[in-house]
């Protein structure tokens, strides 16, 4: 089991701070809809390890106050991922093993976006040339690729 326990004392170091997409399944014991997601989200969380972290933060412990505020959690279970510090997706109720998958492989891998919409503020692409550079996305530890896909950037040049 890869998932563990967030609270307000670990939440800015383990959540916001992490150099990895995190994910929090903000939770309830009474709630049932969690109990039927805690076995998905640890099966998952054994999958993607070594790709995200994996917590469950229970809305109901004093001490999760702080992050639950943050995160304007109204309802449970919410899943949220962060990237950086900031919030990326949510997902609100339980659904099944292959919509988290879904939305997991999904949210994960719009880290994409946000690397190539930066590398468009600081580089030019000149889509008309004939050559492609290859980056082979796989290499990065946070991005899933199914199928062994890779992206082409046509001719990506400073200046």
């Amino acid at each position: 089991m890869a998932t563990k326990n967030i609270t307000d004392e670990n939440f800015e170091t383990e959540v916001l701070k992490s150099s990895k997409p995190t994910l929090v399944d903000f939770w309830a014991d009474w709630c049932q809809p969690c109990k039927i997601l805690k076995p998905i989200m640890e099966k998952l969380s054994d999958e993607y390890k070594d790709k995200v972290n994996f917590y469950y933060a229970d809305i109901d412990e004093k001490a999760i106050n702080t992050a639950t505020s943050i995160a304007g959690v109204r309802g449970v279970p919410t899943v949220v991922i962060y990237k950086k510090g900031v919030e990326v997706a949510r997902k609100v109720g339980g659904v099944p093993e292959n919509h988290m998958r879904d939305f997991l492989k999904t949210n994960i891998g719009s880290y994409l976006k946000t690397l190539l919409s930066v590398c468009t503020e600081f580089f030019t692409f000149d889509w008309s040339t004939p050559t492609i550079d290859v980056i082979n996305i796989l290499s990065l530890p946070w991005y899933s690729a199914p199928n062994d896909k890779r992206i082409s950037i046509l001719s990506c040049s400073n200046g």
